[in-house]
């Protein structure tokens, strides 16, 4: 395992829950340090190091769909029952739920058994559409799935899909002829000039940062054996990049936009995500790794805070309406406890969630794929 990108996976979904609070530093601009954008960079180097030991194209495409469906559908559920039923409203529906409780159970039955919008049929469409990763755009124009996060989603399954293909061309060729793939798409959505919505999404911007990570792959396997030797450079290195990609992300936008013969802002903040990925692989070519507990785990939990964040964020959206000191877009102690929350329920969906979850459905492939051996073999 490559501990390091563990930590750059746990920093970037931090990063995205971050941005999601609203909070802006004084003086500053309201950024994600580029949280998403640095997934699909890390998504494109694993997905090309992962598949040169992958045993086929169906078997390479089965793992990445196990691995991110069950906890997306798990969670998108939730968040429809959790909102609909007006559990996101803590001020007004908990102290309600409460005195039903004690008070008046029959009114809780009728609110348990109350339809709660969930008779609508376009929620069934749209629900339907976001759990098989349909994109469709909602009612601001946006294409976003009902958990609003899922729209990356959309792009990491049109990665996985495109990469599955390329494998059918070769473990060692894939992912050259994955890059090929998207960068066609691109070329396409240029010359039916962003006609075609659909494609216009495929060839979304972000989209290059699986390229650049891809790139990354290839760039780490021809480092030097002689990197070993230059750990403390390969720190200084490291530490001095982390303080301009703080300033950069942190800067206000004009200042992004800077262009001098010195620093080129803009290009450097263009590269930055998958620089983040590379830096993290040097040093542990470097022999610099990650050990803590603490930062493997949430590494781990990265994808169930990322997807389960926005639940925790909506839920404390009216509460800090209510006491300004719990507003996590303008008060310190609110964007501290939006974040706390946000990642202790991140790491309890993860390991009461989502391991369980993926262990099941694992042990079940197992003993199938052992069934199907076995019956071949008595035949």
């Amino acid at each position: 395992m490559i501990t390091n990108l563990q930590l750059v996976r746990a920093l970037a979904a931090l990063a995205v829950v971050f941005y999601h609070t609203g909070y802006v530093v004084p003086g500053h601009t309201h950024t994600e340090l580029q949280g998403v954008a640095i997934f699909f960079a890390l998504s494109g180097f694993l997905m090309a190091y992962l598949s040169q030991t992958a045993p086929s194209a169906r078997d390479f495409f089965d793992r990445r769909v196990v691995r991110i469906v069950p906890l997306y559908w798990v969670v998108t559920v939730f968040s429809v029952l959790w909102f609909n039923y007006g559990l996101g409203n803590p001020v007004y529906q908990w102290p309600l739920l409460w005195q039903w409780a004690i008070h008046d159970q029959r009114q809780l039955f009728v609110w348990l058994t109350s339809p709660h919008g969930l008779n609508d049929f376009d929620l069934w469409a749209r629900l339907f559409k976001s759990l098989f990763f349909v994109p469709y755009k909602n009612d601001a124009g946006d294409f976003q799935p009902l958990l609003g996060v899922g729209w990356t989603l959309n792009l990491e399954m049109f990665f996985y899909f495109v990469f599955s293909i390329a494998l059918m061309f070769g473990r060692k060729s894939a992912p050259i002829v994955a890059a090929t793939l998207i960068l066609a798409v691109k070329v396409i959505d240029d010359k039916m000039g962003g006609t075609n919505p659909i494609i216009h999404f495929y060839a979304h911007d972000y989209t290059w940062n699986f390229v650049y990570g891809i790139a990354s792959f290839y760039v780490w396997r021809l480092l030097p054996s002689v990197i070993g030797r230059l750990r403390l450079g390969v720190l200084l290195g490291a530490l001095v990049f982390t303080a301009f990609f703080v300033w950069v992300n942190f800067a206000t936008h004009e200042t992004r936009l800077l262009v001098n013969e010195f620093i080129p802002v803009r290009w450097a903040f263009i590269f930055m995500p998958v620089v983040v990925v590379f830096s993290a692989l040097i040093l542990h070519s470097a022999g610099a790794r990650v050990s803590s507990r603490l930062a493997i785990l949430l590494g781990d939990a990265s994808y169930a805070i990322y997807l389960s964040h926005t639940i925790v964020i909506g839920t404390l959206y009216p509460v800090g309406q209510r006491w300004a000191w719990m507003n996590a877009s303008k008060s310190v102690i609110g964007v501290t406890v939006a974040m706390m929350l946000s990642t202790i329920l991140g790491v309890l969906v993860y390991l009461y969630v989502e391991k369980p979850l993926l262990n099941w459905i694992r042990e079940r492939r197992r003993r199938r794929k052992e069934e199907a051996d076995a019956s071949v073999v008595s035949a």
